[in-house]
């Protein structure tokens, strides 16, 4: 499997794709269920593909930061101490939970923490990820190094 350019800065998982099972013209409840997982974790390998190839970065998702708090971030390049955070939901009606007052105090105080300890933080929404956009903040990162 490999990865291609589908349009400009979008990239795509290529190869054997499982099919999604049909019954009576409806998905089953457990096929879809399934598929939302395989379609996360394509998600996360493609992302952390594109910055093999592009950048030549070892990525690592879900990485705790923090010993006491258990914090993670969504995505982590440990060499650069870089961390990318996925805020989903922001367009969703009535908000989602990165746009609940609560959780916004909650991810201020993350960031915050993170950044006291020596992280640099790219937020992206989750169609920002594995676009042209996130490589290029990232390389931005990379030519700033702290003192």
């Amino acid at each position: 499997m490999g990865l291609v350019e589908v349009a400009p800065n979008v990239f795509k998982r290529v190869g054997n794709a499982e099919k999604r099972e049909k019954i009576s013209g409806t998905r089953h409840k457990i096929s879809k269920k399934r598929n939302k997982v395989e379609s996360s974790r394509e998600k996360i390998d493609l992302f952390i593909e594109s910055i093999k190839q592009e950048l030549g970065l070892f990525v690592v998702p879900e990485l705790q930061f923090h010993d006491e708090r258990k914090w993670r971030f969504d995505y982590a390049i440990p060499d650069h101490k870089i961390a990318i955070e996925v805020e989903g939901g922001i367009w969703m009606k009535g908000g989602g939970a990165h746009s609940r007052p609560k959780n916004i105090l909650r991810d201020m105080e993350k960031y915050n923490e993170a950044t006291a300890l020596g992280w640099r933080l790219i937020r992206v929404t989750p169609q920002q990820l594995n676009k042209r956009y996130t490589i290029n903040q990232i390389k931005k990162l990379l030519k700033f190094k702290t003192i």
